[in-house]
């Protein structure tokens, strides 16, 4: 066994490629979100939507299918990666652990506890949003040959069990976010305690606008703000 499997294969280094893959996700999420906020746009390039001449200008970038692939690779690794550290470590520690934070009396570190004790089950339901999410539109798209347009989204997200889970999945991303920007730093060996507040700080407004503003898309289409 090479030291570069050791080192994957430990539990330092699957946090480490979890803190990895989830910086890579922290920065797509933040360029998906605000692509994907032109469909509260009114206004219309040429006859289309201006979410269509996004897509298109997003599709036709070089290497597009590749970075496509990459991307897809890397979330659904984190996504494991993090099911497989939590529960290792609820396993490991039991309720030992969670005791003793429970003693504490400062509300951060309640709500850090609680971020961390739903991470399984927040992961999860992400999971199975992704395969939802891959079906609607990617493999849509890979089926009929067509950019994935407005009109497409808003009749996907009009069916009321699609809407409930991609808002729900939104606001779970936005809570892994409150807890992962924290792991992720730890993880990736830059928490220090000079900076810790304002790593906590950056992690709640990511948080909450993140998840929000994905949350809102869903949100809008079933009532009918977005149309086609």
């Amino acid at each position: 066994m090479s030291w570069l499997t050791r080192t994957f294969t430990s539990s330092v280094g699957k946090k480490f490629l979890a803190g990895l893959t989830g910086l890579g996700m922290f920065l797509f999420l933040i360029a998906h979100v605000t692509g994907n906020l032109t469909l509260f746009m009114k206004t219309k390039v040429g006859q289309d939507p201006a979410f269509n001449a996004y897509a298109k200008k997003l599709h036709d970038l070089p290497g597009f299918a590749l970075a496509e692939a990459l991307i897809l690779l890397a979330f659904a690794a984190h996504v494991v990666l993090v099911i497989w550290l939590s529960y290792t470590n609820r396993l490991a520690r039991g309720e030992q652990r969670y005791a003793e934070v429970r003693s504490k009396q400062d509300p951060q570190n309640q709500l850090a506890l609680f971020a961390s004790k739903t991470t399984l089950l927040g992961g999860m339901i992400i999971l199975v949003f992704l395969v939802v999410h891959m079906a609607d539109f990617r493999m849509a798209r890979f089926m009929d040959g067509n950019l994935i347009t407005q009109a497409k989204v808003v009749s996907a997200l009009q069916v009321p069990w699609r809407a409930f889970l991609y808002a729900i999945a939104s606001l779970l991303v936005g809570w892994h976010l409150f807890h992962g920007i924290q792991s992720g730093f730890r993880s990736l060996g830059m928490r220090h305690p000079r900076y810790m507040t304002y790593i906590q700080k950056f992690g709640v407004i990511a948080a909450v606008l993140i998840g929000a503003l994905f949350a809102s898309m869903p949100i809008a289409i079933f009532v009918g703000f977005i149309t086609k």
